[in-house]
């Protein structure tokens, strides 16, 4: 299992650039690393010579685990929503069936203490325990790393927009490209006590979506900020952006990653979202808002306990006019959750004990693993330039695609990996190479 390490991505805005750090740091080690859309990847590793294939979640019932099994694979996973906003794991477990498949991986990272102790107690025995309690690579860039690495994105969005605050929404159900009856349709197919639940998310979220409207024009008027929003994946971005049309000051930015827009904003906006997390340990100052009370409270409460939380259009307004400080950055309480949540965020260290745990299970890597497996072609291009453009009937599912899964160029992933390198002090002597869309092999030279 030392001829390779398998790194499919799904959400490519989500996973790509932290995955990425570790297939430079794995590669730096001798390890080849093909990383690349899940479809992709999964088809390569399905034809490779056994290494290690590292999922996005624990891959209960996914249909390609027994094949990789069979080639001798290692099945590795971390969850990358991990519960971390969830003030009680329980509440995270109960609700993602795929944990209920780690130990029968062979090693699962946990996030933090609060992940790693939960499923210990359930999972571990006096013979065997599959968890390593690492963080996750992508929290590297929480901190002075991903200030490091994001340097000239900071200086191109404040050049661009110059000091703003950032709306960070997550509102897949109340602003989805399916229709409401459609959501219905599916929770109830999927668990038919889900669909009130749905139906009761999507008026709330409706309503948060009108509230940020207010707000953003009130914050333009009152203190002369611009204002982003900044779309979840999943959303309906075209429905924000014909609601800013004709607004000055107010602008939509679903590109590309989100920790360049945190680390160069005045100040994070968003409610019960993962992000607000990211912004408290990145020492950006952060704000939890609602319209009514019940807007902050519930399951998903850890972004609103380490943010300062606020109700109303008001306090967010005045929020936002002291937000600098208002901010207090070594608030013990604030502090003392996110060490229990997510270990090592804003260092290396979640890198190299990823990058520890995966070569202590191969063992020495093969440098030469895989060396033949996959190949380019400029079918790829064309194929790819046909997926994203509007010559294909523009269906929901395929904008979803193209949003969950935009391209991944050359040119961007060799920038990239020169970025990486520098900043985990790695010299630049690697081969990058496309196996397949939107697929590469990082390899030492």
């Amino acid at each position: 299992m030392n001829n390779g390490l398998f790194l499919p991505l799904e959400v490519v805005k989500r996973e790509y650039l932290g995955r990425l750090c570790l297939a430079v740091e794995m590669a730096a080690r001798g390890m080849p690393v093909f990383i690349g859309h899940k479809k992709w990847i999964i088809r390569l590793a399905l034809d490779a010579e056994p290494g290690i294939f590292f999922y996005k979640d624990a891959a209960r019932d996914e249909w390609f685990v027994p094949g990789l099994r069979d080639r001798g694979f290692a099945l590795v996973a971390q969850d990358e929503e991990a519960g971390i906003i969830y003030a009680d794991y329980a509440e995270f477990f109960s609700r993602r069936k795929s944990l209920e498949n780690v130990p029968n991986l062979d090693l699962f990272f946990a996030w933090g203490d609060d992940d790693y102790d939960f499923l210990a107690r359930r999972m571990c025995t006096a013979e065997k325990c599959n968890l390593v309690k690492s963080g996750a690579v992508k929290t590297i860039l929480w901190g002075a790393p991903g200030r490091q690495y994001f340097a000239e994105d900071i200086d191109r969005i404040r050049g661009r927009y110059g000091r703003f605050v950032i709306f960070i929404t997550n509102f897949a159900v109340g602003n989805s490209y399916l229709p409401l009856d459609e959501l219905l349709g599916l929770a109830e197919k999927n668990d038919g006590a889900a669909s009130e639940q749905y139906r009761e998310r999507y008026e709330k979220e409706s309503r948060l979506m009108r509230f940020v409207m207010r707000t953003s024009r009130a914050i333009v008027e009152r203190t002369g900020l611009n204002v982003v929003i900044r779309p979840h994946p999943t959303e309906n971005v075209d429905n924000w952006r014909r609601q800013v049309a004709n607004l000055d000051k107010v602008f939509v930015e679903p590109e590309g990653d989100l920790s360049p827009w945190i680390l160069a904003s005045d100040g994070v906006l968003h409610n019960s979202c993962t992000s607000g997390i990211q912004a408290a340990a990145s020492n950006v100052p952060v704000v939890a808002f609602g319209e009514l009370g019940a807007d902050l409270e519930g399951a998903c409460s850890v972004p609103n306990a380490v943010s300062e939380p606020v109700l109303g259009l008001d306090e967010l307004l005045d929020a936002v006019v002291e937000m600098e400080d208002g901010w207090c950055r070594n608030d013990e309480a604030r502090l003392g959750v996110l060490r229990r949540k997510i270990a090592g965020a804003g260092s290396l260290r979640p890198l190299t004990d990823t990058a520890d745990a995966l070569v202590r299970l191969a063992g020495t890597p093969n440098k030469g693993g895989n060396a033949r497996l996959g190949g380019d072609s400029v079918l790829y291009d064309v194929r790819e330039l046909y997926r994203t453009s509007g010559l294909r009937a523009q269906t929901r599912r395929r904008i979803l695609d193209r949003n969950k899964r935009p391209p991944i160029h050359k040119r961007d992933i060799r920038r990239d990996v020169g970025r990486i390198a520098a900043m985990l002090g790695h010299g630049r002597d690697v081969d990058i190479r496309r196996v397949e869309m939107n697929s590469f092999c990082i390899r030492a030279k």
